[in-house]
């Protein structure tokens, strides 16, 4: 490892330096919406005062479950962060600084950098004032990170604050302790062990040896969370997150020592192939676990992607990235903002462009994927013990490239009982309930790595599934899907067979509001009819959204009732 000369002698960003590329983040059109956005952050931040971060807001998520009364405050400091670090390297004036120490020393502040969600088990206040998860080792690695770029033009107090907490709550916590996130398969690993090695680098180089197998370690533990295919289980916008750190750690790493922590092979390029494969069209994804329906990509880590792959990683077009480069993620994380303004190439980005027409079936998740002229389909086999974990196994999507037709709801609001394994399953977004698979006699599908899809054929015309094993009952003996494609129609066929001769339902869900004539359900753009001429039942729910606020979204159930083995459905786009 290179000693702290050495590193201070060799800029991280070397953009940050560069008076060319911050004039052009300045005048240039291509960053028009990037400054409009930050102008809007900023009027945001000057509006609303930081308030303390009480005590009893602390207790309130501990003893309630609910995160977001206890988020607006802690999240509103991350926001004034980013935006008065990145108003003030792009326009220069003291008053962005001035702002970015105050907020820095409230930060300094804080009782503790974790989310009380996240330490309901720790009580000791000694412990949990240096315990390290997400949110903290992310503001580690953000105050090291500015301290690093703007070090010099910090009050010297401020910097020496910075050095002190980050020594306490990130270098030392973690020398001393072992944490759980180092052996969890997914994006905890990344970015909690990413945040924490970017803030060795920069903050204690001489340190960094000690550290560096453990570091390695949480990264080989996250990448573990990929098969061969590349397919992140828990959602694209998890994806974002974890692989996002886990870029972000490798290129500082590379950076500053001439070579990844990690070599890359086949399998890292699958894994950055797959915002690509989970893409429909814009912001619009196939969002199977726990997502959104409309997730936008950064565009600095997909620039940082295909300057590493080349063209295997495709350059979307710009409604697939988001413009609030700094208000579009609701945690207002400081690694995400300040890469998506130094690594943005908006000469890559091209003006139009759709996906090509494809099947690709993405064998270790059980992910099935066609694109057609007038419809892209996704169905997941899998299983119901995956990461952030939806009882889904047969689950599918269709959308005619401009919406869900039929839907993936995605996550619904994290709250402790969301992630509590006895509760979870009580959301309708988690449970079957609030997917497109049948209910069989009343049993809907149960969690458990045993409770899976069997792949049974798959081509480019469809794929053969048995999703019985799901529902963890004897009295089912198998429930195939059987999905076909056509030019404008794709045919699904449903066999259920159980030892008792009872009636079971066929459950399709959306978000549109569907219209029924007879036995033809139109929903959009989309008709369905059935090979019964059943009339199903439709009703309705509302979904609390995750990082919405208070903002709920209203879906449609579209249940076809039936005692017959077999049931066929016709979806016309």
């Amino acid at each position: 490892m290179h000693t702290k000369d050495t590193l201070t002698d060799k800029k991280l960003f070397r953009e940050s330096a560069d008076k060319k590329l911050w004039e052009k983040i300045r005048e240039d059109e291509a960053y028009e919406d990037f400054r409009k956005n930050l102008a809007e952050a900023w009027e945001q931040t000057e509006k609303k005062p930081l308030m303390p971060l009480t005590f009893d807001l602390f207790m309130m998520c501990k003893n309630t479950g609910s995160r977001w009364e206890y988020e607006q405050e802690y999240f509103a400091r991350r926001l004034a962060l980013n935006t008065s670090f990145m108003s003030y390297m792009i326009y220069g004036d003291e008053k962005y600084l001035k702002k970015l120490e105050n907020v820095i020393m409230l930060i300094c502040d804080e009782y503790t950098w974790a989310h009380p969600a996240h330490v309901v088990d720790i009580d000791d206040s000694e412990e949990l004032s240096v315990y390290i998860e997400l949110f903290a080792a992310e503001t580690g690695h953000a105050l090291s990170e500015i301290l690093y770029i703007i070090g010099d033009k910090l009050d010297k107090r401020v910097s020496s604050r910075i050095r002190m907490e980050v020594r306490r709550r990130i270098i030392l916590s973690f020398l001393n302790n072992t944490y759980r996130f180092e052996k969890m398969q997914l994006n905890w690993a990344a970015v909690c062990g990413g945040s924490v090695g970017m803030a060795y680098i920069y903050m204690a180089p001489d340190m960094f040896p000690l550290v560096k197998a453990r570091i390695k370690g949480c990264l080989e533990m996250y990448l573990k969370c990929f098969g061969d295919d590349g397919v992140s289980t828990e959602g694209l916008g998890y994806w974002v997150y974890g692989f996002g750190y886990y870029l972000y750690f490798e290129e500082l790493y590379k950076d500053f020592t001439g070579s990844y922590l990690i070599p890359p092979v086949e399998k890292h390029k699958e894994i950055a192939m797959f915002f690509q494969r989970a893409n429909i069209r814009d912001d619009l994804i196939i969002s199977f676990s726990d997502t959104n329906i409309h997730n936008a990509l950064y565009p600095g880590m997909i620039f940082k992607l295909h300057d590493i792959y080349g063209d295997d990683i495709r350059i979307l077009p710009k409604g697939a990235y988001t413009n609030k480069i700094v208000t579009g993620d609701n945690c207002y994380r400081f690694a995400h903002c300040i890469r998506n303004f130094l690594w943005y190439k908006p000469e890559l980005i091209p003006l139009s462009g759709q996906h090509e027409n494809e099947t690709v079936f993405l064998k270790d998740a059980q992910w099935y994927i066609k694109r057609a002229d007038a419809y892209v389909f996704a169905v997941k086999g899998g299983n119901n013990d995956e990461p952030h974990n939806h009882n889904d196994v047969g689950s599918f999507i269709i959308s005619d490239g401009k919406e869900q037709l039929l839907a993936d709801v995605g996550k619904g609001r994290y709250t402790q009982q969301y992630f509590d394994p006895k509760t979870r399953y009580d959301y309708l977004c988690c449970s079957s309930r609030g997917h497109s698979v049948p209910i069989i006699d009343g049993h809907e599908q149960c969690e458990g790595k045993d409770c899976k899809a069997r792949i049974c054929e798959q081509s480019d015309d469809g794929i053969v599934m048995d999703i019985g094993a799901a529902y963890n009952s004897s009295d089912i003996i198998s429930v195939m899907r059987k999905f076909a494609f056509f030019e404008d129609v794709i045919r699904l066929t449903d066999s259920v067979r159980q030892s008792k001769n009872t009636s079971w339902t066929d459950r399709f869900v959306t978000t549109a509001e569907p219209a029924v004539i007879g036995s033809t359900v139109t929903v959009g753009g989309l008709k369905i009819n059935n090979s019964f001429g059943i009339t199903p039942v439709i009703s309705s729910a509302d979904i609390d959204i995750h990082g919405a606020g208070d903002g709920k979204r209203r879906i449609y159930l579209i249940d076809y009732e039936t005692k017959e083995r077999e049931i066929e459905f016709e979806f016309v786009i």
